[in-house]
């Protein structure tokens, strides 16, 4: 079985008893250094990500409270998704998704709130209402877009159906 066959070979330049191995994963080979630093760097993405989302609910949270909106939970889930905020002001329920972004390379925060997420949310709502035994006349569903600009910019729009 060759190197293709998915087997591990020895690298070449290795020394007797120092062993390279080398492993076949479609087209892309990574040796056993190079895929700990991807592991590591998936997992400090994926970290940044949560660091960076967490804020800013807290950035939203503050936006709202400031308007007078009462924090009711956060960070609601259920087999459905998950609900980032839910506030209330004037006995109606917000349910709110957050989008935080640190740049605009892949566009602005509120594109990837598409039909799919909003749909899922509504679906993570009813089981909110259900679990929590809450008898809701009215509710709303809306989003916070924050968008970090500089060290010391960010800008937040609160969109609201």
């Amino acid at each position: 079985m060759g190197f293709l066959d998915g087997t591990r070979r020895m690298a070449r330049g290795t020394l007797p008893g120092e062993s390279l191995e080398i492993f076949n994963l479609g087209s892309v080979r990574i040796s056993d250094m190079n895929k700990k630093f991807m592991v590591d760097r998936a997992l400090r993405a994926s970290r940044h990500k949560l660091i960076v989302g967490r804020w800013g609910e807290g950035i939203a949270c503050d936006f709202l409270f400031r308007r007078g909106y009462l924090m009711v939970e956060r960070n609601f889930h259920s087999r459905n998704g998950e609900i980032d905020i839910v506030a209330r002001k004037d006995d109606i329920f917000y349910f709110i998704e957050v989008k935080t972004r640190t740049t605009e390379k892949f566009g602005q925060p509120e594109e990837a709130f598409d039909w799919r997420k909003q749909k899922k949310i509504e679906e993570t709502i009813g089981d909110y209402i259900f679990f929590r035994s809450l008898d809701i006349e009215e509710w709303r569903v809306g989003l916070i877009s924050i968008l970090v600009s500089g060290k010391d910019r960010v800008k937040i729009r609160f969109f609201c159906k």
